[in-house]
């Protein structure tokens, strides 16, 4: 535990400014990050387990930043587990079982990082391990645990106070997906998904469909499949303008000192208190289950428990593989504003399952967070 990285709380108030350097410090090298490729890996290598969720773990697929924040919240997720159902006892309250805590999920986070790192190596991502050779393998899974734990030391630098943010993982994860959302609105890439050359980026494949093909080309950009279309686009605007208007609603409870009643105030309560923190649970619990799905899938295509699980099947114009069967189709998005229609079964599990998950997720981050109802009660009595 004490060869891990250790980020103490400052003994000051980080002035705005200093505050600023850090963030921005932080996001640029976790920004650098998704840009340095991984050595070792086979020129052409397309294979991406993580596809599906990519934006929502923070990461890039062939870079340093595979992994992205997965390994930080699959640990977080374990450790709640582990003290939700009292399999272990600690006292958050206290300085020393808080800090022995949070030792523990950092040895987790590593321990999880060199499994989905071996995992991944393993099923082939980066190209058949006699292709690479097994050195290269090595230094693969070596080169993505060794930057989770620099993803973990920066996530702790900003979680401490240093920075913006309640967490780095917030922080990580809304850089992410403004990167996806620019690459999905104004890439100037060319792609090729079996309907001829079309760019990227939703904006300019509107004009270029639109221009080449007239009516036919603009309903191809509003429900293209196999890259953003126009609708998608949309749909994440409305998404982001509800959240931000919901943001600002809360309820405010008044509170009375004991001893000087003269003294009152009001504690806010926000409608969304827990923050995106249990979607973001959501994504890693589900990256790490398709991935196990995925390598069982293309080890025992034939058993039927594992075909019950998930099938899958890869598309070589998209360079992903996509659930077609089973739980792991279930509990994925539909795939196409059509399917919606054609297959309402896959619409309603994922629109329930999501919720439910997410209550469950959310519950139980209050206990590990120290934001229960009875954690606060606890604060204020102390004041």
């Amino acid at each position: 535990m004490r060869l891990l990285p250790e980020i103490t709380t400052p003994d000051r108030r980080i002035p705005f400014n200093e505050r600023m350097v850090w963030t921005a410090t932080c996001l640029f090298m976790f920004m650098v990050l998704g840009e340095i490729r991984l050595y070792g890996m086979e020129k052409g290598s397309t294979v991406d387990p993580f596809y599906w969720l990519r934006t929502l773990m923070g990461s890039q697929q062939g870079t340093l930043r595979e992994l992205g924040v997965a390994p930080i919240l699959t640990a977080g997720m374990i450790m709640q587990f582990l003290y939700g159902s009292r399999l272990i006892s600690a006292d958050l309250s206290r300085k020393e079982d808080r800090a022995l805590f949070q030792g523990a999920q950092k040895v987790i986070v590593v321990l999880v990082a060199l499994v989905q790192a071996s995992l991944l190596v393993g099923a082939g991502a980066f190209g058949p391990i006699p292709t690479i050779g097994g050195l290269n393998a090595l230094l693969l899974v070596a080169q993505m645990v060794t930057s989770s734990i620099a993803v973990m030391a920066m996530d702790e630098l900003l979680q401490k106070g240093y920075g913006f943010g309640a967490t780095g993982i917030n922080t990580f994860i809304a850089m992410s997906v403004c990167e996806q959302i620019l690459s999905s609105g104004l890439s100037f890439k060319t792609i090729d998904v079996g309907r001829g050359p079309e760019k990227e980026g939703v904006v300019l494949a509107l004009f270029q469909l639109t221009f080449r093909d007239g009516i036919s080309g603009l309903k191809e950009a509003l429900f293209r499949t196999g890259a953003a279309n126009v609708l998608t686009l949309l749909a994440t605007v409305l998404i982001f303008a509800l959240v931000n208007y919901f943001q600002v609603f809360r309820v405010e409870l008044p509170v009375k000192h004991v001893k000087a009643r003269s003294h009152s105030g009001m504690y806010p309560i926000k409608l969304f208190y827990t923050g995106g923190m249990p979607i973001i649970i959501y994504a890693a619990f589900m990256a790490n289950a398709y991935l196990i799905s995925q390598i069982l899938y293309s080890m025992f295509p034939g058993v039927k428990l594992i075909r019950f699980l998930g099938e899958w099947e890869y598309s070589e114009f998209t360079g992903y593989a996509r659930p077609t069967a089973g739980l792991a189709y279930y509990f994925s998005p539909p795939q196409s504003t059509v399917s919606i229609f054609t297959d309402p079964v896959n619409l309603i599990v994922f629109a329930s399952s999501v919720p439910i998950f997410c209550g469950i997720a959310s519950r139980m981050w209050l206990n590990v967070s120290g934001t229960a109802a009875r954690d606060i009660a606890r604060q204020l009595k102390d004041q």
